[in-house]
């Protein structure tokens, strides 16, 4: 990839992904590098979905079939996007994890009005428990059991994303908080109570994600794990800015200010330098909590 092109991925990152980008600067290089190339990926299907033009349902199934390596043609996408896409699945081992994801996003495509956690969770799989799974591969993660908990963060941080977006998601003609307001309700701002005790429903449910994905560190090689465990911490304040707002969903979107954003990484370095020094958890240890996957049965590489 030439330095524009390598500049372009930098910038979706930069503009789109702060808390990662923060984090990426803990990474070794070459961690860093996949990883950012794996964000990039996962922004630009998203968009893909969530900036509906004519053609994005082609390009997303092309996505699919050059993931399943079904075929190799990617001639919808800019030169520079084809040499990413390259790169990831060149990199990837967890192609099945790949495919998902591109399902889960294809899902987007249609309306979402999730009245149950069954649903909430097997999407939040999709477009990001994936993404977990690939992501410890990345991280030369040497433990099948890292995976279970890279599962939950991902989870943990897609219910983050659910829980901040409801205005938004609303407005696009979804509902992925599990209750029976209307997604013209939502979007209008109407029944705010009852939408106030749904999100904090989902909120409460990321943190059992959060402590099982925070849990799974040790599986991680050390170099990696400070850089998890920041970026984890930065995004689950998210959850917390939206219950210090009283949950007002039909306000401003939450963010984590950047002088707080200092605060939780300066904190975070005692509890990194452990992490750093924690041994790697021997082969017959399995502390999962396999109920935490109890709604995600048949799909790919969950503890059941």
């Amino acid at each position: 990839m030439s330095a524009s092109e390598q500049k372009a991925v930098q910038t979706i990152l930069r503009e789109n992904g702060r808390t990662f980008w923060l984090a990426s600067f803990l990474l070794p290089k070459t961690s860093a590098e996949k990883a950012t190339d794996l964000y990039a990926f996962c922004r630009i299907a998203d968009d893909l979905a969530d900036d509906y033009q004519a053609g994005n349902e082609a390009k997303l199934e092309s996505l699919k079939l050059f993931f399943n390596r079904k075929s190799d043609s990617l001639t919808s996408f800019e030169d520079w996007q084809r040499v990413l896409f390259k790169r990831v699945r060149s990199n990837t081992h967890s192609l099945e994890a790949c495919v998902a994801l591109i399902e889960g996003i294809q899902s987007d495509l249609n309306e979402a009005h999730f009245t149950r956690d069954r649903e909430l969770l097997r999407y939040s799989y999709a477009v990001a428990g994936t993404v977990g799974i690939i992501m410890a591969e990345l991280m030369q993660s040497k433990s099948a059991v890292a995976i279970y908990h890279a599962i939950d963060l991902g989870i943990a941080m897609q219910l983050t994303n659910i829980s901040r977006d409801v205005l938004e998601d609303a407005k696009r003609g979804r509902r992925y908080i599990p209750c029976e307001v209307s997604v013209e309700s939502i979007a209008h701002c109407e029944r705010v109570e009852d939408v106030k005790d749904s999100i904090v429903s989902v909120i409460s449910l990321s943190n059992h994600y959060y402590r099982s994905g925070l849990a799974g560190l040790p599986y991680l090689p050390r170099i990696v794990r400070p850089c998890i465990y920041i970026m984890a911490r930065i995004y689950s304040e998210i959850g917390h800015e939206i219950l210090r707002r009283r949950v007002d969903w039909s306000g401003c979107r939450a963010v984590v200010s950047p002088l707080r954003k200092t605060w939780i990484v300066l904190s975070s370095l005692p509890y990194c330098f452990w992490l750093l020094l924690k041994a790697y958890p021997s082969s017959s240890h399995l502390a999962h909590e396999q109920s935490l996957h109890k709604e995600l049965d048949q799909l790919p590489m969950v503890h059941l």
